[in-house]
């Protein structure tokens, strides 16, 4: 996420756009998956998704199209991580809530 610059996701947002930053692998080496963040205008408001898809197709374009890769309903469109008024704030409520399910670490620039 930290290789997608501040302005241009905060002016997609405000131009009514997604923002589908890529988090890396997920799952086991058995069931191999990958995870994003999803940050989109819904009306008035901004909500963040957390999706997690099995990479069962290394050439598709489309990440919507895979399946889940947990067998619960709630990843069959992603696990709602925060819903603002605002996409700064819908952007760092999603950096926290990143954070804090260990997805982001601090580089070493931050250090």
């Amino acid at each position: 996420m930290r290789y997608l610059a501040e302005p241009f996701i905060l002016g997609a947002l405000e131009r009514g756009r997604s923002v589908e930053p890529f988090l890396g692998p997920a799952g086991s080496p058995e069931r191999l998956g990958i995870h994003w963040v999803e940050l989109q205008p819904v009306r008035e408001t901004y909500e963040v998704y957390l999706h997690a898809a099995l990479d069962c197709e290394p050439l598709t374009g489309d990440l919507d199209s895979l399946p889940p890769l947990f067998d619960s309903g709630e990843e069959d469109f992603g696990l709602l991580l925060a819903t603002t008024n605002d996409p700064l704030a819908a952007l760092t409520r999603t950096l926290q809530r990143l954070w804090a399910r260990g997805f982001l670490r601090p580089s070493r620039q931050d250090s």
